[in-house]
C-alpha cells in the first residue's frame, strides 16, 4: 500500500504492489524492469486499425490496413504510433519506463 505521505499522482496511484520500487529520500515510485505485462505499443495500434478499418482487396489478395500503412508510409505508421502510445499513457491504460510500455491493465486503486 502506498503512504499518505507520498505526493503521487492518480496514474502513479494506480500501478499495483509490487510493481514499484520505493527511492526512498526522493518518495517516488518507478516500476521495476521487467515487472508487469510488456506491451507491445506497434502491435497495439496495428490492433486498432484493423478494428477501425477495413481489409483492402487486390482480387485474390487481402491485406490489412496496418501492413498497407506501414509499406506505403512508413513515417506516418511511426507517428500514429507515437500519437496512440501519448493517447493511452493520458487514459492510465499503459506506462512508459525506459522507452518500453507496460499495461495496467487490472490494476486497483
Amino acid at each position: 500500500m502506498l503512504s499518505a505521505d507520498l505526493n503521487l499522482d492518480r496514474r502513479e496511484m494506480l500501478i499495483p504492489t509490487g510493481f514499484c520500487q520505493d527511492f526512498g529520500d526522493e518518495k517516488a515510485k518507478v516500476p521495476l524492469e521487467g515487472e508487469g505485462e510488456r506491451a507491445d505499443i506497434e502491435e497495439l495500434y496495428r490492433d486498432l486499425l484493423y478494428e477501425c478499418y477495413q481489409p483492402v482487396k487486390f482480387g485474390e489478395l487481402e491485406y490489412s490496413p496496418s501492413q498497407i500503412l506501414e509499406a506505403v508510409d512508413p513515417v506516418a505508421f511511426r507517428i500514429g504510433v507515437g500519437e496512440y502510445a501519448d493517447s493511452e499513457i493520458e487514459d492510465g491504460r499503459i506506462i512508459e519506463l525506459n522507452g518500453k510500455y507496460y499495461c495496467l491493465d487490472g490494476v486497483t486503486e
